[in-house]
């Protein structure tokens, strides 16, 4: 492909996947909104935010076995479709505990669960042989631009509105930038079919069959998967739950923090692709996935002594060591999960490939994510300790990394390639 064109399939694929997220994410701002404001709808945000991130592999799967099987433009296609309509009906229903609600969220978290990781193999298998660490890393950055429009969003329509306002109406009306997704993916679209894109599948014979080599890749990459996302969502989610709703710091800070520091770790995804590019995707991950256990829990024991002090005004002391603190914990989360999509995509059959890495994806970061709120208020509730939802995933990061290790000294010879 020319390189124009696969700098023009990053771009537009950067801003589907932007809107994507931010379409996804936008309830887990609103979570954290009402927790302060409205305790009654608490649980019934975190309950809707959770019945999303659990459809996710299952979406993941069904539509990542559409992209592998027939062609990844039929995948995106359908998983597009399905996200850009859910979000913009969420408009439409009469109140934020609505069953409807419900049920586009399910839909919503079922086609995101195909939109991400289709995209993530389109730019690996776009781009130059030599830089593939380095294209996905730069198309990743999307992720917390989507979830940093999302805080935009929300600021700006509470400053605008009025917090009661944006309570009572005004967080439906911002899912009307949902339609966005609409005439991005049709760009996008345009190109990939001008480009090579499905070349791999082009010629194969569609077995649907695992070789046993396959298969152990398969475990391995589902422990793994399941070690660095557990870590890699306290870099998006977690910390603004954690800020606002548990350290109660004031909501109109935390944001912009949390928006600040985003925009200077959001690059730290094509660094460590590049690195990966180099070392080898899984020393990143591996080394990423140890700083994750030993300093996240130190990092956000910061977060308590700091915004424990009193105060805290825009651009003081105390500002700029919770954005430090910031920082350090989304470069941990970037350093995991980032290298990832490059780690399946070397080893698996372009046939599995967006089934594997949308099933990896979302296992790890939606099951584990999802719950991390859950059980972050359910301990903070019966045991008053902020420190549950740090410890749970450290905890699952633990067993699932150790497990990954000792799958992968035990089956040494299956996975010499990724080294």
């Amino acid at each position: 492909m020319a390189h124009k064109r696969v700098q023009d399939v990053l771009a537009y694929a950067c801003l589907l996947n932007l809107f994507t997220f931010y379409s996804f994410y936008l309830p887990g701002m609103l979570l954290t909104e009402f927790s302060k404001s409205l305790p009654s709808s608490m649980v019934f945000s975190m309950s809707s935010f959770l019945i999303g991130f659990i459809a996710r592999p299952i979406g993941s799967y069904y539509l990542g076995v559409m992209a592998d099987r027939q062609s990844r433009i039929k995948g995106l296609k359908v998983s597009v479709i399905l996200l850009g309509l859910a979000s913009c009906l969420v408009c439409l229903v009469p109140d934020s505990e609505h069953w409807t609600y419900y049920v586009l969220r399910v839909v919503q978290g079922f086609a995101l669960g195909g939109v991400y990781p289709i995209l993530s193999v389109i730019i690996y298998e776009s781009s130059p042989k030599e830089s593939r660490g380095l294209y996905t890393g730069l198309f990743q950055t999307s992720v917390p631009a989507g979830y940093l429009f999302a805080i935009a969003v929300t600021i700006v329509s509470k400053l605008v509105i009025g917090d009661k306002q944006f309570f009572d109406y005004g967080w439906r009306v911002a899912f009307i930038y949902s339609i966005l997704i609409f005439p991005i993916w049709w760009l996008l679209d345009r190109i990939i079919k001008q480009s090579d894109v499905d070349q791999e599948l082009k010629g194969r014979p569609k077995t649907g069959e695992w070789t046993e080599s396959e298969k152990k890749c398969v475990v391995f990459a589902l422990l793994l998967a399941t070690a660095i996302g557990s870590l890699a969502i306290t870099g998006v989610n977690l910390k603004g739950f954690f800020l606002k709703s548990l350290l109660r710091l004031d909501s109109l800070t935390a944001n912009h923090i949390i928006a600040y520091s985003t925009i200077f770790y959001a690059p730290a995804y094509a660094l460590w692709g590049s690195l990966a590019d180099r070392v080898g995707p899984l020393k990143v991950s591996l080394v990423a996935l140890f700083a994750g256990v030993v300093f996240l829990f130190p990092l956000f024991k910061s977060f308590e002594l700091v915004t424990g002090v009193g105060m805290i005004t825009p651009f003081s002391g105390q500002w700029f060591l919770l954005f430090l603190i910031s920082i350090g914990i989304s470069l941990i989360a970037t350093a995991c999960f980032g290298p990832f999509v490059l780690l399946i995509c070397r080893f698996m059959h372009p046939e599995h490939r967006c089934t594997l890495y949308g099933l990896a994806y979302n296992l790890s970061t939606g099951m584990v994510g999802g719950t991390a709120y859950l059980v972050s208020f359910l301990i903070y509730e019966h045991f008053d300790s902020i420190y549950g939802g740090i410890f749970y995933v450290i905890g699952v990061a633990v067993i699932a990394g150790t497990c990954a290790y000792l799958y992968l000294q035990k089956n040494k010879l299956h996975f010499q390639e990724l080294k």
